[in-house]
């Protein structure tokens, strides 16, 4: 009888100890949820969120559940201000923050298109003197294992071995570990630090370039609307610079001739040197490069060239590619300023070996004093950053021109293009990853696209 009410009293005792616990821990729980910072009701994470890290009244200060009601609303109406200025930030004009975004492949691709591609890249390689077989044949790949490049030097032609060879990203064995030198498939061949996944190679035909916040998607222009924009914002467009500032220009000029398979050849071709260079040969620097248009007098002899405006924006492209040649952009310049609203694009490097210090003391600083000079002329002046370099790219030029150099050499210009109020175009995120034909250059489709963030970011100045 004893042994029975003891169990009793225990089961009570602990029944009141349960009881109170809860009371205690749901108490806890609401005054803690109550004193949660505003951001955290919208899962909003990062550091510049803490800018909102306030404290809402806790549950004993509110008088009612109105007020409660109306925190809980002014905190969810900061939290929308804040991710609008977070939108803004990721809706960054081109020309005034680096590109990001993704690139997403898109629907319905049919192996007749994408045949289309890998041939029309292998006819580049050929042009180029780059292998046409990029394979090795035995699932052996990378440095240890290279292919033949063509070389012509003072009429003698050579083959060297300096293209790393590649897996088929269409095979089962699409990854190279380049420390081994063997292609396969899984973590062990494809997630490390010499590891290239060729199956996550980028082909720009085949893609779309998505920014990182869908909102901020690149408003398309067409031919006569971006003719109006720079005739009337602009008194003239110069582009000086490298090859790739030349694509730049080549495709821009494709753009305002509405005519991808000429518009940036010379009109006074023949048709047969015409057909040669047409279409992706326009972006190969071998033959055709001479016989694209660069000069004013050249691109004004276009009927085509904004043929649906009144009036046409004179624009032109100067070769000088590395500081050795700052003598002739120092000119170009300097004829520039002459004109009240000049546009000029500036963009060197790779035949420096990207020495920052050198290009900047000998060849951008000269020609950014030439504005105290020419105090009257308002020009844009916008500095074109180096693109990403591709597997492609020869081995004997990797450790000079390859993506860390071009990284470190882009910052270095970033920011002193920023203390002398300059623009930088960067466009290295959006072409790392992408197949470059010969590691350094791009075809049409990756240079439209960049044509169009430019002159999108320029509306937006």
């Amino acid at each position: 009888m004893q042994e029975k009410w003891i169990c009793i009293y225990i089961f009570i005792a602990g029944l009141f100890i349960y009881c109170n616990y809860v009371i205690v821990h749901i108490r806890y729980t609401d005054y803690t949820y109550e004193r949660q910072p505003a951001y955290k009701y919208g899962q909003v994470v990062g550091q510049e969120a803490l800018a909102f890290n306030y404290e809402i009244k806790t549950v004993s200060k509110i008088n009612s559940y109105a007020e409660k009601q109306a925190l809980q609303e002014a905190s969810r109406i900061t939290l929308e201000a804040y991710k609008k200025q977070l939108a803004a930030k990721l809706c960054c004009n081109p020309l005034l923050c680096p590109m990001k975004g993704t690139w997403r492949l898109k629907h319905d691709i049919s192996f007749k298109e994408l045949s289309k591609v890998l041939d029309t890249n292998m006819e580049l390689r050929m042009r180029k003197g780059w292998p046409t077989n990029l394979y090795h044949g035995d699932l052996r790949c990378g440095k240890k294992y290279p292919l033949p490049r063509r070389i012509r030097y003072n009429n003698t032609e050579a083959y060297y071995l300096d293209i790393a060879s590649q897996c088929d990203s269409l095979s089962n064995a699409p990854c190279c570990r380049d420390d081994i030198g063997w292609c396969g498939r899984g973590e062990w061949f494809c997630d490390c630090e010499s590891c290239l996944n060729y199956d996550k190679i980028i082909h720009a035909e085949l893609y779309k370039w998505l920014p990182l916040t869908p909102s901020c998607s690149l408003n398309i222009r067409h031919q006569k609307e971006n003719c109006e924009f720079l005739q009337k914002s602009f008194s003239t467009v110069t582009f000086i610079g490298d090859s790739l500032v030349r694509h730049t220009f080549s495709s821009l000029l494709l753009h305002l001739t509405n005519d991808s398979e000429y518009g940036a050849l010379k009109q006074d071709l023949s048709k047969k040197a015409k057909d040669y260079c047409k279409d992706e040969n326009q972006f190969v620097d071998s033959a055709c490069h001479i016989k694209l248009a660069t000069n004013w007098e050249d691109i004004k002899s276009n009927k085509n060239y904004c043929s649906l405006t009144n009036e046409r924006v004179q624009i032109s492209f100067t070769q000088a590619y590395s500081t050795t040649l700052s003598s002739l952009a120092f000119k170009t310049v300097e004829d520039a300023l002459q004109h009240p609203r000049p546009l000029i694009f500036i963009g060197i490097g790779v035949h420096d070996n990207f020495n920052a210090n050198k290009v900047i003391e000998t060849y951008l600083k000269p020609l950014l004093n030439l504005r105290k000079v020419y105090i009257n002329s308002k020009p844009i002046i916008i500095w074109l950053n180096t693109h990403a370099a591709g597997p492609l790219k020869p081995m004997s030029f990797q450790d000079t021109q390859g993506n860390d150099k071009i990284l470190k050499f882009n910052d270095v210009m970033t920011k002193y293009c920023e203390d002398n109020a300059i623009f930088v175009f960067d466009s290295f995120n959006l072409t790392k990853g992408v197949h470059s034909f010969d590691g350094t250059h791009y075809g049409s489709s990756l240079n439209n696209l960049k044509v169009q963030l430019l002159l999108h970011g320029l509306r937006k100045l």
